[in-house]
Order: C-alpha cells, then structure tokens, then sequence
C-alpha cells in the first residue's frame, strides 16, 4: 500500500514480471486473480511487464490476454513509441 502523507489518500501497487514460459503463464494468471480478489477496496495499479500480448497479431504466440481479463480488471495499456523494445 502507499500512502501520501499530505491527504492520507491510499493505494495499492502490484509489481509484476510474467513468466516468459509458456507453461506457466496459467498459473501465472491464477496468482494474479487471487491477489486481485483479496479485500481492498482503495484504487490499484499493476504495472510490469506481463510477458502476454493483448492481440494474436502483435507477436507470434499461441497465448494472449483475452480481451474479457483486460475488461475484467479495467487494464490500459501505455504506449511505448519512443523505445525500441518494451
């Protein structure tokens, strides 16, 4: 949780780094759900790199984010235009 100490508003930063294998994106995921199901009920942010592509057209991979998980958990996706990789 991270507090700003002049309002006291509050929120919760989840940090994560997918596995780059694929046979454990699943489980992956799983952890994810769970830790988004907890309790809190302030604003969360979850930045990292998810090792998944949003669209099957993006990169050629047998596995993506489907677009009802990305609804699911209101998730946006932030440009990268000015790097060479993300």
């Amino acid at each position: 949780m991270i507090i700003d100490i002049k309002s006291g508003f509050c929120w919760r930063l989840i940090v994560v780094y997918g596995s780059p294998y694929e046979n454990c994106k699943t489980n992956f995921l799983e952890e994810l759900h769970v830790v988004m199901h907890n309790e809190w009920q302030g604003p969360t942010i979850i930045a990292g790199d998810f090792n998944l592509v949003h669209l099957a057209t993006d990169k050629k991979v047998t596995r993506w984010l489907t677009i009802e998980w990305i609804h699911k958990w209101t998730l946006g996706e932030l440009s990268a235009s000015n790097r060479l990789f993300t």
